[in-house]
């Protein structure tokens, strides 16, 4: 794995000596490393190679029936989990946009994910975000420029067509997690709405791009806001909240030299999962442009600027570290974004009586330094505030949102299933739950040392009837 990685980061790096004039994308690459690629999978043919983690799936346990809230709620999960660019442009970013060789616009691009179903009655189409029908979408003709982040590749930087984007998030999508595939082939599927029969129908996944341009600016001698006519600064100002992570650290790395060896390591394994789970025996040319592909996204994690998954490889900016880490944590495990958002549960904080609310699983991390501990929500990027309900480990949680095996559970052994899950889906965060060791610094001080920590409470918010 890693000569064919070291191969693919050779060729496509500046200095590499790439001398053809199409991308060296992963698909342009196979001819040039097809030995090391083939190598690799005899070796694994020859050799059972042992299952890195369990492959992900859209419904955590086989069904007969499943509830369209359920389903669209995991298929939005499957695609966010792909990338954490995917993620980002889920939620829109700034982009150029270009139809039909017209001028270049500005504005904010996001992928749509529209699920289609084709039944006797009636027909229906749902953006998967907005649960609203899906708004217009770019032609796939169209192209697309965004600086930061990129939308696939951090070595594309000329415009890029919609359709060879949604292309390439879509395979993405797939080869993480394969029980995406049914869903964008048009397969059959069964209905049953409230008061009428079963209905035969079909059902499909697509992925597209809509573009919001931005408003021109109001021309000059339009009416303005006076500032005169804002209200007066209050005369006390409210006190000072506490001080978070990112008061005192701007960036970050790791100060272990095993374990950043471990978090490599893991990088590179990460992209060649679904080859080490592919049936023995294969056929070598069939996986060939699998194994180019995971290399080129194992030279991603380990060489480029920015890894797609992994946090600490690098030293990295504390503020894009943070929302990584919390795409990290909701992409272990389906359970576990839909707890960070909040699920209806009744909880009975003994010696109180039964309560209706929503339960919340609170990603904290911390930090540890000689001068004090430093904590920070991942969720909501503020200080944990004393006066949310953070609940008592013997206290007793019930949610039909919970998996079956721990819908009625003490908090303390809920949190311990949470984490296995989260461990199990993100190994990478396994050990921040006992400490790493990090360094970190900002404009003003030099590199200084401490302990990183995440932890995870569950807070309660009660209904009041």
């Amino acid at each position: 794995m890693r000569r064919l990685v070291g191969m693919v980061q050779r060729l496509r790096s500046p200095g590499g000596g790439w001398q053809s004039e199409a991308t060296p994308t992963p698909e342009n690459l196979v001819p040039y490393v097809s030995e090391e690629a083939y190598d690799l999978l005899d070796t694994l043919q020859a050799e059972k190679a042992a299952q890195l983690q369990p492959e992900a799936a859209i419904t955590q346990e086989q069904h007969t029936f499943v509830f369209l809230e359920t389903l669209t709620s995991q298929l939005l999960w499957a695609i966010a989990r792909s990338s954490y660019p995917t993620m980002q442009l889920l939620e829109g970013i700034p982009a150029t946009c270009s139809v039909e060789g017209d001028e270049w616009q500005e504005g904010m691009l996001r992928l749509v994910l529209v699920l289609e179903a084709q039944v006797i009655d009636p027909a229906w189409v749902l953006d998967l975000a907005t649960l609203q029908p899906p708004p217009t979408l770019l032609p796939l003709s169209a192209h697309i420029k965004c600086a930061e982040p990129p939308l696939v590749d951090s070595s594309l930087d000329k415009p890029e067509s919609v359709g060879d984007c949604v292309d390439q998030i879509q395979r993405r999508a797939q080869a993480l997690t394969p029980a995406l595939t049914p869903f964008f082939e048009r397969s059959s599927a069964d209905w049953l709405a409230p008061g009428k029969d079963w209905q035969a129908g079909e059902l499909q996944l697509r992925l597209g791009l809509e573009f919001v341009p931005l408003l021109e600016p109001p021309a000059s001698g339009l009416a303005s806001l006076s500032l005169t006519s804002l209200p007066a600064t209050p005369a006390a100002l409210p006190e000072e909240p506490p001080k978070l992570l990112t008061a005192i650290a701007e960036t970050m790395r790791l100060a272990d030299p095993r374990l950043l060896a471990w978090y490599n390591q893991l990088a590179l394994q990460q992209p060649f999962e679904q080859l080490l789970k592919q049936p023995r025996p294969c056929e070598s040319d069939r996986l060939l442009p699998l194994a180019v592909a995971a290399a080129y996204d194992a030279a991603d994690r380990i060489y480029g600027e920015a890894p797609l998954r992994l946090c600490f490889v690098q030293a990295e900016s504390v503020g894009e570290l943070l929302p990584r880490l919390l795409w990290t944590l909701t992409g272990s495990n389906h359970d576990i974004m839909a707890l960070v958002g909040g699920i209806t549960a009744q909880v009975m904080p003994a010696p109180q009586p039964w309560q209706s609310g929503v339960l919340r699983l609170a990603p904290l991390v911390e930090l540890r330094t000689e001068t004090g501990n430093f904590s920070l929500d991942l969720a909501t990027r503020q200080a944990p505030s004393a006066l949310v309900g953070t609940l008592r480990p013997w206290a007793i949680a019930q949610s039909a949102e919970l998996p079956a095996n721990i819908q009625l559970s003490d908090v303390a052994t809920l949190l311990v299933a949470l984490r296995q899950q989260v461990c199990l889906g993100a190994p990478e965060l396994a050990y921040l739950f006992d400490g790493v060791s990090v360094e970190y610094q900002n404009s003003q001080t030099d590199w200084q040392t401490g302990t990183l920590y995440l932890h995870l409470s569950l807070e309660f918010f009660p209904i009041r009837g």
